[in-house]
């Protein structure tokens, strides 16, 4: 999981980076094909960002706020408003609260897809030692 996670990592950078050059057009034009296009995009990549966070940091749990979180979706909430607010003050970007709204999403479904998927490997592990 690890790997996954750096591997994504870097590939989110560079496709910011992209975006911040103002190349994004060009290179991300084949989401125009994609149902909801842009917004399908944020949706999955925001989305799968938070799962391999929960996995990276073993889905630590904390409570900012006095709301439980996971620790890896805490911190790709504030990445996410980090970025998104950033798009204001780029010229080549244009702040959109629908990508931040198709981000949020992403987070908390991915979130949910996590604690599933957690309950469901801690069940199987269960299993396993009562064999």
């Amino acid at each position: 999981m690890k790997f996954l996670f750096y591997f994504f990592l870097v590939f989110l950078t560079l496709t910011i980076a992209i975006a911040n050059s103002g190349s994004g057009n060009y290179y991300f034009s084949f989401l125009k094909y994609i149902p909801g296009g842009d917004k399908t995009g944020h949706f999955f990549l925001m989305g799968t960002l938070c799962f391999l966070s929960n996995a990276f940091v073993v889905s630590q749990k904390f409570k900012p706020l006095k709301v439980p979180m996971l620790k890896g979706t805490f911190f790709v909430i504030c990445f996410v408003l980090l970025e998104e607010i950033s798009q204001i003050f780029i010229k080549s970007r244009t702040f959109d609260l629908q990508d931040l709204v198709a981000d949020f999403c992403g987070i908390l479904f991915f979130d949910l897809v996590f604690r599933v998927w957690q309950k469901f490997q801690s069940n199987k592990i269960k299993l396993s030692n009562q064999s």
